[in-house]
């Protein structure tokens, strides 16, 4: 997981939606880091929500005192330095958010040293612009484990596998790995370039399958094979029906979860390819 911290760089995106933003401060909000650090919650969603207000010139020691940790009239910052301790708490609380649960989060609100106004990144597409641009990009969807031990996890496991590869070929506008050659790696633990190089992939699609009584949870990983470093993962979390009308309609939303939140972000040639019609 180090390794992949090293790997993916951010840099500021000043284009970032603030749909996109508001999304990543309430993973934030409600992330295992932050969500009973009621003064740090507090300070992020009011400077987040406040520079996409285009309010940032705000943003200073007084202001915040009484707009957040209700100081009353005459604060006096160089007295009270509540601003600037909880300011730091939530800049090393947000690091070591981004180092654990937030690892694999694509798009990062950081607040610099010395500064109440945030800073919205988003991975470096140049780092992942390593593909040449005269064919569209390749993926390869291997098979779906599973994680229980009874056969209707192992059959949707593989209905899953088959609809989200028909998906991938009818929706993404992307050159798809054959079914019956991703198959060859079953259930076999191998290095992701190598399989990449073997399948003329560019990219890899992974994922897990895990039932029980009422729900199913499908975890969905996509890696760069020229790396061997993960580049997006999500999960979805669906009441169980049937399996074979389900199946189709999850691979779609799969499909979609891959297209808008994975290679469209990590991918330039896969975007493109995506944008092209059918």
């Amino acid at each position: 997981m180090q390794h992949h911290a090293e790997a993916v760089r951010y840099t500021p995106c000043p284009q970032l939606s603030a749909v996109i933003i508001t999304r990543q401060l309430y993973r934030l909000l409600q992330s295992g880091t932050l969500a009973r650090a009621n003064y740090l919650t507090r300070l992020l969603k009011c400077c987040v929500e406040q520079t996409l207000a285009g309010n940032s010139g705000q943003l200073k020691e007084l202001w915040l005192g009484t707009a957040v940790f209700n100081r009353k009239e005459g604060f006096d910052p160089r007295r009270d330095p509540i601003v600037r301790v909880q300011a730091r708490r939530l800049r090393e609380k947000l690091e070591y958010y981004y180092r654990t649960e937030g690892l694999l989060d694509d798009v990062r609100i950081t607040m610099p040293t010395g500064s109440y106004v945030p800073v919205f990144s988003t991975i470096d597409l140049r780092r992942w612009a390593k593909v040449p641009t005269e064919r569209p990009c390749a993926v390869a969807v291997l098979p779906f484990s599973h994680l229980d031990d009874d056969s209707e996890s192992a059959i949707f496991a593989d209905v899953i596998t088959s609809e989200l590869t028909h998906a991938m070929v009818e929706g993404c506008g992307l050159e798809v790995v054959s079914r019956t050659s991703s198959l060859s790696y079953k259930g076999v633990a191998a290095d992701v370039r190598f399989i990449g190089k073997t399948l003329n992939a560019d990219f890899i699609v992974e994922g897990s399958v895990r039932m029980d009584q009422e729900f199913h949870r499908i975890t969905l990983q996509l890696t760069d094979c020229s790396t061997g470093y993960h580049c997006w993962a999500a999960w979805f979390e669906q009441r169980n029906t049937r399996i074979a009308p389900d199946a189709k309609r999850i691979a779609e939303l799969l499909r979609q979860e891959l297209s808008t939140g994975g290679l469209s972000q990590l991918a330039p040639r896969a975007m493109a390819a995506a944008a092209r019609p059918n």
